[in-house]
């Protein structure tokens, strides 16, 4: 569904593992690049946008936390 969203430039999904003797919440991390702020914004607006929003809550429930940075 991912590859549908427009302006999606690249995304990476990353099945996560904890350091010994650790544990966390996290078991996934899905990366997704946009050219810019508004390319995002557009993207997340978009139907595609969306359905991919209402898809994750259907499996991933209240384990989502969303971060956003900028790479250097």
């Amino acid at each position: 569904m991912l590859k549908k969203i427009p302006g999606l430039i690249k995304s990476e999904v990353s099945k996560l593992k904890v350091l010994p003797g650790t544990e966390s919440a996290y078991f996934m991390m899905t990366e997704m690049y946009y050219e810019d702020m508004d390319a995002f914004n557009a993207a997340m607006a978009s139907p595609e946008g969306k359905a991919s929003a209402r898809d994750l809550v259907n499996f991933a429930k209240d384990n989502v936390d969303f971060f956003l940075g900028k790479v250097k």
